[in-house]
């Protein structure tokens, strides 16, 4: 109800066509103590470019009140800059997917994790867009990949700062945990050891794509859906390429899945199965259901990934869950006898499955028009000096 409530004030009450955004923000925040420089600055330009970009959206939220008016902010703050009608109408498709509930008292998506799923769809479709996240607060441009810095201002120590997209960062940072893991040191450690012993550190990293569809996007655990130019990065680094469906059928009497069952599980759960957890896919576990210890096979009709957190509050009793092996449904008991359902987004499951055909789509068209754009071009050229490609050698 409450949402519903905050959604309409703001609704009910957008600019009028003869007010002044000072004198909007000023009538606005007397009425929800939200700070006028907020309003005017935010609310206004994000909140306008979801009710003139995102019609979908729009059409559940009204039908549902089920997103806070915070998460709309954020998502219209991501699309204010996209222009392409064709490039809208897939964020608008993806976004609503990912928000329309498909089980009963499903666990609603925190705002952190709505940024990441409408920066990541603005990223897939619109790459050369700055998003919100790319700036700071007061406007400035934020941090980006390829900063490189040191800083020795305090006495016998030495700060390094160093910016990477997130898919590189993936690698570093399963480097340096196998090395501090391997030597029983820690990261800092591990990090010095890695640029000055000469030893090699060898990790296993995964990427998702669809085999039967041309175009198709790729999806990295931690990093997500990757863009046009990350992907290209992975293209050229794989080594070997295996069936993930061949992974679910696996099972072992040891207490560690097979790599199949773990590839498997984890392009399922992109994040801790946990309701409304955030934890991204390296800073879960592999999870039994029943313990291995009692019994619990390795297998996927007992597997789950989760937190630290979701693991600890199930081994004291305070929560449980049953697992729906086929969709990846996880049903909570939480205390107070309250379930949620946690429906997971992978690129395993049916909603990763559309968003993989709808990028493959959008990036076949894109290619298409661009060569039609060439042919155009080049037929003109050729008109302009009057050559004609089809006419016979002079010669």
């Amino acid at each position: 109800m409450k949402r519903r409530l905050d959604y309409e004030i703001w609704m009910d009450n957008q600019p009028r066509a003869d007010e002044t955004i000072t004198a909007y923000s000023t009538r606005m925040a007397a009425s929800t103590a939200v700070s006028r420089y907020t309003i005017k600055d935010s609310y206004v330009t994000s909140l306008g470019a979801y009710i003139d970009k995102l019609p979908r959206l729009k059409a559940l939220q009204e039908m549902l009140f089920h997103i806070e008016v915070t998460s709309l902010r954020t998502i219209g703050a991501a699309v204010m800059a996209v222009k392409d009608p064709e490039i809208l109408d897939r964020i608008d498709e993806g976004i609503t997917d990912f928000l329309t509930p498909t089980a009963p008292r499903q666990a609603l998506p925190t705002t952190s994790k709505i940024s990441d799923k409408i920066n990541e769809l603005v990223n897939l479709y619109d790459p050369e867009i700055r998003l919100p996240r790319d700036f700071d607060d007061d406007g400035t441009p934020a941090p980006i990949p390829g900063i490189f810095e040191t800083d020795d201002s305090i006495a016998g120590v030495t700060e390094y700062r160093i910016t990477l997209p997130d898919d590189q960062a993936s690698i570093l940072n399963a480097v340096l945990q196998t090395k501090s893991i391997s030597d029983g040191t820690s990261l800092t450690q591990a990090f010095y050891d890695t640029l000055t012993d000469n030893t090699t550190v060898t990790v296993t990293k995964w990427v998702y794509q669809a085999g039967d569809l041309t175009e198709a996007p790729m999806w990295l655990p931690g990093a997500g859906w990757l863009s046009p130019a990350a992907q290209a990065r992975w293209e050229e680094m794989v080594t070997v390429v295996k069936d993930a469906t061949v992974g679910r059928q696996e099972e072992t009497a040891a207490h560690d899945p097979t790599m199949g069952l773990d590839a498997w599980v984890t392009g399922v759960h992109a994040d801790c199965s946990g309701p409304s957890s955030t934890t991204k896919t390296p800073a879960t576990q592999f999870e039994h259901r029943i313990p291995h210890e009692e019994g619990g096979a390795t297998a996927l009709d007992n597997a789950s990934r989760v937190s630290q957190h979701w693991h600890n509050l199930k081994t004291d009793g305070q929560v449980k869950y049953l697992h729906d092996p086929v969709s990846g449904m996880t049903v909570w008991l939480l205390p107070g006898n309250i379930f949620q359902v946690s429906v997971p987004d992978g690129p395993l499951t049916p909603g990763g499955a559309r968003l993989a055909m709808t990028v493959a789509e959008h990036r076949r068209q894109a290619e298409e028009r661009a060569r039609a754009r060439g042919e155009a071009d080049r037929a003109a050229h050729n008109e302009k000096i009057g050559y004609d490609p089809a006419a016979p050698v002079p010669f």
